[in-house]
């Protein structure tokens, strides 16, 4: 079976479509982007999918750059090889102000599971992937990491494309090849499979 899914992204004036194709342990999922040159909005962070799933999908394995938190304009430390680890493991709680963390770069796939079932994510190409148990707009309005709550389920971001962290200490930007594009298309494939 296939649903289509269409839409409009207000904020951004893009349209966007979702493909799902449903198999018995499997979906497909296509998702179709096209963003205008909207002069009055800021840079855009991500374009990907975000999911929530079970709180007792723990366990992750992924094929990927790390172990440490690694990003697209900073991982060239970062080693490509099959990892595993806590999903609270992820999380960076030593930043002063509470921020979003433990992206992980270059992602192929990635594996939660518990102690009875998995979730398997395999892309199309690599990806940047952050598990987590925290909301970003819950980081974004704290001030210190114990004003933010754990939450009772993890929030699971495939990203097919991240804006680059620059290096704010000193006002640089990204370099233009890790900034996200405004008037252009984006398309990317991800399958999600259960045992």
């Amino acid at each position: 079976d296939t649903v289509t899914i269409s839409g409009k992204i207000n904020k951004l004036e893009s349209d966007f479509k979702l493909i799902l194709k449903l198999d018995k342990n499997q979906i497909q999922i296509t998702s179709n982007l096209a963003i205008p040159s909207v002069k009055n909005i800021q840079e855009i962070a991500r374009i990907g999918l975000t999911m929530k799933i079970d709180n007792s999908y723990e366990n992750m394995e992924y094929y990927g750059k790390g172990p440490f938190e690694n990003y697209v304009d900073r991982n060239s430390a970062a080693l490509l090889n099959i990892y595993q680890q806590k999903v609270d493991d992820s999380f960076n709680t030593k930043y002063l102000k509470p921020q979003d963390s433990g992206n992980l770069s270059e992602v192929r796939y990635l594996t939660l599971s518990n102690d009875q079932n998995q979730i398997t994510f395999n892309m199309n190409q690599a990806m940047n992937i952050n598990i987590t148990r925290y909301d970003a707009m819950d980081l974004t309005n704290a001030m210190h990491i114990q004003d933010v709550s754990l939450k009772d389920y993890i929030i699971v971001n495939l990203d097919y494309k991240s804006r680059g962290l620059g290096n704010a200490s000193l006002d640089v930007a990204p370099l233009d090849e890790y900034i996200i594009k405004q008037n252009k298309a984006y398309e990317f494939t991800t399958k999600i499979s259960f045992k």
